[in-house]
């Protein structure tokens, strides 16, 4: 087994547009608006989502 845990899901890193909203596949998810114009990182799970400016989780979001 490896020491460091693995992730399964997957990653995009799109653009927070003018309106705070990110799009993810056909849906968009709202994150702070202080991110306007900014890319996040993005992990899609298969019930969740979690974004990440830098590397420190700003929301987390049910599909």
């Amino acid at each position: 087994m490896p020491e460091d845990p693995f992730e399964t899901g997957r990653l995009f890193t799109p653009r927070v547009d003018r309106y705070g909203q990110i799009p993810v596949r056909t849906n968009r998810y709202p994150v702070p608006i202080r991110l306007i114009d900014k890319r996040v990182r993005v992990i899609l799970q298969a019930s969740e989502l979690a974004v990440y400016d830098q590397n420190v989780e700003v929301a987390r979001h049910e599909r």
